[in-house]
């Protein structure tokens, strides 16, 4: 299984990349969307995609979409600092529809 980030944050992603490899996991970081989004192709079954929502060429909801898309049944965990109400209710919608109501 490989974890493919994808955020505009590159310290955090610099970060995150050596923590998850010092715990054994092959690791593949994009900085943008666009970036990530041309080269979904090459993920396998059980790869899993972790996405800030806030990059500056798509949201990270937008992102597992298109992602999707491509690799229908992609694991994906969205990230975000945000509590605007739009933000999560957006991302609840999404879990709903492949994962019933969240409680």
């Amino acid at each position: 299984m490989k974890l493919v980030l994808v955020d505009d944050n590159a310290d955090f992603v610099i970060s995150m990349r050596m923590l998850l490899e010092m715990r054994g996991y092959d690791v593949k970081v994009y900085l943008t969307a666009q970036e990530f989004l041309q080269d979904v192709a090459s993920l396998d079954e059980d790869d899993l995609l972790i996405t800030d929502y806030y990059l500056p060429d798509l949201n990270g909801i937008e992102v597992v979409r298109r992602a999707r898309a491509r690799r229908p049944g992609l694991r994906a965990i969205l990230l975000t600092g945000s509590r605007e109400d739009s933000v999560v209710r957006a991302a609840r919608s999404i879990a709903r529809r492949h994962h019933g109501e969240l409680t």
